[in-house]
């Protein structure tokens, strides 16, 4: 709220005071549920976008006016010019988690950065970060933002919720048609947002993982189970109808795939997914075969968190 005050923005701060009893319930704005009511305040009431945070306030997911969801990928690529004024380096990369939709990572490369596929997870990306001083953000498709911010000639290489929020509004404000061109450019994927399965074992999980990047070399995807700097991403990415390194005259195929499967590391014998796609058929369709796969190995019920 502070930190809003120099902008004259006008704020409608909901249940916005710190409370470890979480009794408004988990405040994940993943979960539908959680961010109904205000969704249903931003569409019905003279609001420009709606943020949401969770309880320890490092995830920033962005809603327009109509209860548009813009993806963390895409809220990255509309404010990158501005990001981009405050790094000197002459070839800048980006790095992006390997759920991110390409579409996105498309943009990125042709606002003239170069885009990296990165491993999930706080520490691994901050050392990468401070590793090449020519990474200047980070995006992960789970609403992470991370920007290498520069104090008293130090480098520090965080998540900054607060600078983003503000980010957002300054180019909603100054250059309002870059959310329209962003929102247009998503309209043409579709996704199947993260979810889950936990397995009786993680022999089990393995199992599942790996019968189900069978299934996707079967249909004709390239699935690769290590990034390019050699680490090891716990599963598997795979893309059919566009290639992995993206550059700014390629021409997006009709129809493409993308999908990209995980064990977890935080949660027993749960593995995560994501998809995204040229069209909602074909991804519905990946997500069933997907799921009839892995009942196989003894997935429970779809899981979302």
């Amino acid at each position: 709220m502070l930190g809003f005050e120099p902008t004259g923005a006008s704020l409608e701060p909901l249940h916005f005071a710190a409370d470890g009893a979480f009794r408004l319930g988990d405040p994940n704005p993943v979960k539908q549920e959680v961010i109904a009511p205000a969704l249903q305040r931003l569409r019905e009431e003279e609001f420009d976008v709606a943020m949401f945070y969770d309880g320890d306030a490092d995830r920033l997911d962005v809603y327009v006016r109509d209860g548009t969801y813009l993806a963390s990928s895409f809220v990255y690529a509309t404010i990158l010019p501005y990001v981009r004024r405050r790094h000197e380096v002459g070839q800048p990369i980006v790095l992006v988690d390997t759920k991110t939709n390409p579409l996105a990572a498309l943009a990125m490369v042709r606002e003239g950065v170069q885009v990296e596929l990165v491993k999930s997870g706080h520490s691994h990306i901050k050392h990468r970060m401070y590793g090449d001083s020519r990474i200047i953000g980070v995006v992960e498709e789970s609403a992470h933002f991370y920007d290498a911010f520069e104090l008293e000639g130090q480098r520090f290489c965080t998540e900054n919720t607060l600078f983003f929020s503000l980010l957002v509004a300054r180019v909603l404000l100054e250059r309002p048609e870059r959310f329209a061109d962003t929102i247009a450019l998503q309209s043409k994927a579709h996704r199947a947002r993260d979810w889950g399965h936990k397995f009786p074992s993680d022999d089990h999980r393995h199992r599942a993982l790996e019968a189900v990047a069978e299934c996707l070399r079967d249909e004709g995807a390239v699935v690769i189970d290590r990034l390019p700097d050699g680490s090891d991403i716990h599963g598997h990415m795979a893309r059919k109808g566009l290639p992995f390194e993206l550059s700014s005259d390629l021409a997006v195929p009709d129809e493409w795939l993308q999908v990209t499967q995980r064990a977890s590391t935080s949660e027993d014998h749960l593995a995560r997914w994501e998809i995204v796609g040229s069209d909602a058929r074909l991804v519905r369709e990946t997500k069933e075969r997907i799921q009839a796969t892995v009942s196989r190995f003894g997935a429970g019920p779809e899981y979302q968190g």
